[in-house]
């Protein structure tokens, strides 16, 4: 009995020490997987702290409107941030807010760069120009064979999506990296364990000489079940940032998508993230105050600025991306404002004039916006009849120099536009949601095809050097129709609706053009361009009509016998091109050359009457397609 008692015990022995030999090399087995996984808490726990200074009053508004988690933008930016931070011996340290200004000198971006590549790959002196290190940052952008390449224009022109679209490949290349060194790891851990000999476990001869007993048998499970207990909360804690991880990474390749999108569309997003779109959502609500007898004139003003910093931020703050959009698809790309006349080019190809918003009244919501001193100053003049007012204003219109509204004005003119469209019908919220939802951000095929080279910078440069001029002449032509023959082109002289509702007739601009010498009577009269000096009679009066015509397709409710300013402006860019049909001269040079020449033209033709034009400069038609003008 006692024989076979012993023999028991010995075989209970043997077997726990084989269970325990098990159980070692389970533990080791999910140790060694433990070990190999990439700690990406490490990563995911980086507090999202892009918000957090009030570094001009706004930023804590932010809380306000952003309403739903963590978006694409704000988790590439928390990335930069948990790599900056470390790298920067700022204290305290001021986090990245946005792709634009912060990443404009190109520092922050070479950092993420050296996390990413390694400081190996990119090597910069320590002592260097701005543009010797964006060179090289492209330079190793193109060797890893990268799909966004920034040139360093994109850096000194602050083309945030470029650069949140470059950040977001580096985000995709860290992470694929990670987890291929991580799973390279853990597969040659494998393969080592495989070839390895396989040795007794020390766990093993410690349990067949430790566990005697009953006692010692329970201790060992327990030791056991703690062991798996640590593990398994330890891989559940792994698997709840892994999944956090991938939401991350899921939205920013979605918002790197829709910037690819939008870029490869043609209309490329201007800011990325709602606190570099905040020139287009943080308006200054005083402006608005004038609305609330128009929509609400019975509500408590308590309530009426609840609503304008709540719901209608909110609003806002929802269609920035479209106003923004909008704004710098007329204004031009980076433009810090918008010029008058680019204002009615935008009114004129929306359409947004109708019935009840009229062009006086939205000249008279652009002065309440540009020019709110001047405005109340007229509007108050003493001892003058509401007659004597008007002509007041129109004189003022007249006379005043081109005016330019920020951002944040335009947003705030578009408001006064949304409420006064929809007659206040709506709401001022619901108004504010449909007009800024039925917007349109101007593309190629927005303009005529002559034209789209006329939103060029050179181009641009060029318009607003002439504009004052070019303003000039058009009222003054637009004032000698009160002479015309013909009733309607007198009633035009003196219409309302603000100087950029002035209508002029096609008669009347054929007349300038033939005060230039530019109009031949036939087509047996046209003179063929020569590169010696202006040309003269190279285009006809039926040409010009069919210019026109042409042109009038691509602004909403235009005809071809009423040129606005805006219509006026186009038809003499594209005459431009009769006047000088070489293709191998810029469109900038040409269209200044042309209206040096017209300018000079008209100073001779009108030396004696009210008109007064400054001496412009000579413009040669060759060189390239920055024009100096002195």
């Amino acid at each position: 009995m006692a024989e076979r008692e012993k023999e028991y015990n010995r075989k209970l022995s043997q077997s726990v020490g084989d269970a325990f030999a098990i159980v070692q090399k389970y533990r080791e087995r999910v140790t060694s997987m433990m070990q190999a996984q990439w700690p990406v808490e490490e990563f995911v726990t980086e507090p999202i702290e892009t918000m957090e200074f009030d570094l001009d009053g706004a930023a804590k508004l932010l809380g306000d409107v952003e309403s739903t988690g963590p978006s694409g933008t704000d988790t590439l930016l928390q990335w930069c941030n948990s790599i900056i931070r470390k790298a920067s011996d700022a204290d305290p340290y001021v986090p990245l807010r946005n792709f634009g200004s912060d990443f404009a000198s190109g520092d922050a971006f070479y950092e993420i760069m050296r996390f990413v590549f390694g400081d190996a790959t990119i090597s910069v002196p320590a002592i260097c120009s701005r543009d010797f290190r964006l060179n090289r940052l492209r330079e190793v952008c193109e060797e890893a064979g990268m799909c966004y390449v920034l040139e360093p224009s994109d850096f000194m022109k602050i083309k945030e999506d470029k650069i949140a679209l470059a950040l977001s490949e580096l985000y995709r290349l860290y992470i694929t990296r990670k987890w291929k060194e991580v799973t390279l790891s853990y597969v040659q851990k494998l393969e080592e364990e495989r070839n390895s000999a396989p040795v007794p476990s020390q766990g093993a001869s410690s349990a067949t000489e430790t566990v005697v007993d009953e006692a010692s048998f329970r201790q060992l499970l327990k030791d056991c079940e703690a062991h798996l207990e640590l593990a398994q909360r330890e891989e559940s804690e792994h698997a709840y940032y892994e999944r956090q991880l991938t939401e991350f990474s899921e939205s920013i390749g979605l918002n790197e998508a829709f910037l690819c999108a939008q870029r490869l569309s043609g209309v490329p997003i201007p800011h990325v993230g709602k606190w570099a779109s905040r020139h287009f959502w943080l308006i200054n609500f005083k402006s608005l105050m004038d609305l609330k007898e128009t929509v609400a004139p019975h509500t408590d003003a308590a309530l009426w600025t609840q609503l304008l910093e709540g719901p209608l931020r909110q609003s806002l703050c929802t269609h920035a991306g479209m106003s923004a959009r909008v704004f710098y698809g007329y204004a031009g790309e980076g433009s810090k404002t918008m010029s008058e006349t680019t204002f009615w080019r935008f009114v004129e190809t929306s359409g947004i004039v109708n019935a009840s918003l009229t062009k006086e009244a939205i000249s008279s919501m652009f002065d309440h916006v540009a020019s709110p001193q001047l405005e109340a100053a007229v509007r108050t003049a003493t001892n003058k009849t509401a007659s004597e007012v008007e002509i007041l204003l129109y004189a003022t219109r007249q006379e005043m120099d081109m005016r330019t509204i920020t951002a944040t004005q335009f947003v705030e003119v578009l408001v006064h536009l949304a409420i006064h469209y929809y007659c206040n019908t709506l709401g001022l919220v619901e108004s504010v949601n449909r007009f800024f939802g039925s917007l349109t951000i101007p593309t190629a095929s927005t303009f005529s095809p002559a034209m789209v080279s006329f939103f060029q910078y050179e181009c641009q440069e060029v318009f607003r050097f002439f504009v004052d001029d070019l303003a000039r002449i058009f009222f003054f032509y637009v004032k000698q129709q009160e002479s015309s023959k013909v009733v309607k082109e007198r009633s035009w002289a003196t219409q309302d609706g603000g100087r950029f509702g002035a209508v002029l007739s096609l008669s009347m601009f054929v007349s300038i053009l033939r005060d230039c010498e530019y109009i031949a009577d036939s087509n047996m009269s046209l003179r063929v361009f020569k590169n010696d000096g202006p040309l003269r009679l190279f285009i006809t009066a039926i040409q010009i009509e069919r210019l026109i015509v042409s042109l009038c397709k691509h602004f909403a409710r235009a005809k071809p016998t009423e040129l606005t300013f805006t219509l006026f402006t186009d038809a003499l860019y594209t005459t431009a091109y009769y006047w000088c049909p070489d293709p191998l001269v810029p469109p900038s040079r040409r269209f200044a050359a042309f209206l040096s020449d017209m300018i000079t033209q008209l100073i001779k033709v009108n030396s004696k009457s009210t008109l007064i034009l400054g001496e412009p400069p000579a413009i040669s038609l060759e060189g390239g397609k920055k024009v100096t003008f002195f």
